[in-house]
């Protein structure tokens, strides 16, 4: 766990480290040096520097695997609005 308090509001949260490893995973940069926190309570921007945080390795999405958020939806692709068939 990394131990975060927000400079604005002096909250004290912690942030998962599988957590953090995955939202840097879907970033272009290989070896990142700070990750952007957002405080629960004010929603402040906060730099957490990962200089002597171990990260767990997360393996990148595959290019033609849908994203999580359609995984959660059930993968089903949105329909578009249009005129339903007629009926006789």
């Amino acid at each position: 766990m990394i131990r975060v308090a927000c400079f604005k509001c002096k909250n004290r949260f912690t942030l998962d480290e599988e957590f953090v490893a995955v939202e840097l995973a879907k970033l272009d940069n290989p070896h990142p040096r700070f990750f952007t926190a957002h405080c629960p309570r004010c929603r402040q921007a906060i730099k957490v520097s990962l200089r002597g945080v171990r990260l767990p390795e997360v393996p990148p999405p595959a290019m033609g695997e849908p994203a999580e958020e359609e995984k959660a939806k059930g993968g089903e692709p949105e329909k578009k609005a249009g005129k339903a068939p007629a009926e006789e």
